[in-house]
């Protein structure tokens, strides 16, 4: 009897060590070779589905005039609406009627990178109000001159930007104050952009947007023509620090991150556990994939977004990453419908769980899914129990329902929304949004900055 009780606790005590050892090595194996999806998996895939089908109306919207998207200027970057601004603008039955789609038209082939067909446009708004100038207001063609000046401008900018700082950056591209590899070496959309800015301070000398931006081309040039008054050039000790720290380079191209898109958040942690801190970006647009970079070691990146399962993952305001679910990897969330108004409410969050170096859109099954404006996400135990909670600012404005929420973390992969049982309620047209512990008693107190409005301190 005693032998076999013997037997059993040896034998007891040997699958108990296999097991740490298996439990060991699989810990050793998946931080040095994480596991890899052979596709986004099945909440991702619906994720994705979704965030296409807004894309598809979206475009669809811009397709046709509508007095909302003309309102909001951070609707435009949508080319599907340059034929019926045309339209409309050919159509237009009032001088008012035609600036007005004529001025929207000019902005969207900005944004799409269409600078000469802008220009072009301006200077066909500009003739078409000196032939009406008699039926016009006395100060209607003056203004529309102003505006036609300011926008040429920037379409000769743009094109500088597009042809030296896109087409050909350099690690000093666009770095503030511009000089060595960040003069350009095509000059003439800057040159171009100084003869309408230095017409318009003859016009106007106390026009400070346009000195602002004639400084910047002067900078692209590295150089000032003769042209340019001085009196127009900010002094060099304008942008002096107190402290020189030094000159930052741009190593986004040798280093395997550079790339293209609008506005969107970005987040460095070690998302697959072999140490080093990898990158996730995400772009403003719903037609811009969200991207993630495996540090190799050395100071290089390699884009391993289809490995990580996050095909599909589109959009994206804000990011942030946190363990949410307390199994040691870190998970994301992605913020959507920023800026947009009411059509950033018809944009979704996404929460998305680590499964070592792969990813998996846990949003609907968390309870997560809510279709708002978001411009914030921030995570926090607001009440101590051990596991995150998750705030969310929303662009709430008066007669809508975009209220803010705050999550608590339910420590079973779901979250109750609990904002209004804990006085978050009325917060308004949220920016931006902080923890932290301002009286040192132990409970994270949250900090919320309001467009228009003052800014909020939530003690806890």
């Amino acid at each position: 009897m005693g032998r076999r009780i013997g037997s059993r606790r040896a034998t007891l005590i040997a699958a108990v060590a296999a097991l740490a050892a298996a439990i060991t090595v699989g810990v050793i194996c998946w931080r040095k070779s994480p596991p890899r999806l052979p596709g986004p998996t099945p909440g991702t895939q619906q994720m994705a589905a979704r965030l296409r089908a807004i894309l598809s109306q979206s475009q669809r919207n811009a397709a046709r005039i509508d007095e909302k998207n003309l309102s909001n200027p951070w609707q435009a970057n949508h080319p599907e609406s340059i034929p019926a601004l045309k339209e409309a603008m050919a159509q237009a039955t009032s001088l008012g009627a035609h600036m007005k789609y004529g001025f929207h038209l000019v902005q969207e082939l900005i944004w799409c990178g269409r600078n000469a067909e802008a220009i072009t446009t301006l200077d066909d708004i500009e003739l078409l109000a000196r032939k009406t100038a008699d039926q016009a207001q006395p100060d209607t063609v003056e203004r529309i001159h102003e505006t036609a000046q300011n926008m040429r401008a920037i379409s000769y900018l743009r094109t500088a930007e597009l042809e030296n700082c896109v087409c050909g950056t350099t690690a000093d591209s666009c770095i503030f104050p511009i000089q060595g590899g960040g003069v350009h070496r095509r000059p003439e959309g800057s040159r171009n952009a100084i003869a309408v800015l230095v017409e318009r301070l003859k016009e106007k000398p106390n026009d400070l947007g346009a000195i602002w931006l004639l400084n910047l081309a002067v900078q692209t040039l590295g150089e000032t023509p003769p042209e340019v008054r001085p009196e127009w050039i900010i002094p060099k000790s304008v942008f002096e620090s107190e402290r020189d720290i030094g000159r930052f380079r741009d190593v986004a191209r040798e280093r395997g991150v550079d790339r293209l898109g609008l506005a969107g958040g970005c987040s460095l942690a070690d998302f697959d556990g072999d140490d080093l801190l990898d990158i996730i970006v995400s772009g403003f647009s719903l037609d811009e994939q969200t991207r993630f970079y495996h540090n190799l070691g050395g100071g290089k990146f390699e884009d391993r977004t289809i490995a990580a399962g996050l095909e599909g993952e589109t959009g994206g305001l804000n990011i942030s990453h946190a363990d949410y679910d307390n199994d040691g990897r870190v998970d994301l969330l992605i913020v959507r419908g920023g800026w947009l108004g009411e059509s950033g409410a018809e944009q979704c969050d996404s929460l998305l769980r680590n499964l070592g170096g792969t990813f998996d859109d846990v949003t609907e099954a968390a309870g997560l899914l809510t279709f708002q404006p978001g411009q914030v996400g921030i995570w926090a135990d607001f009440d101590n129990d051990g596991w995150l909670d998750l705030f969310l600012g929303h662009e709430e404005v008066p007669n809508t329902q975009h209220p803010s929420l705050l999550f608590h973390n339910e420590r079973n992969g779901k979250f109750r929304e609990c904002a209004q049982a804990c006085g978050l309620t009325g917060l308004g047209f949220v920016k931006g949004a902080a923890w932290g512990d301002y009286d040192n008693d132990g409970l994270p107190d949250l900090y919320v900055s309001i467009m228009a409005s003052p800014n909020r301190l939530y003690h806890n």
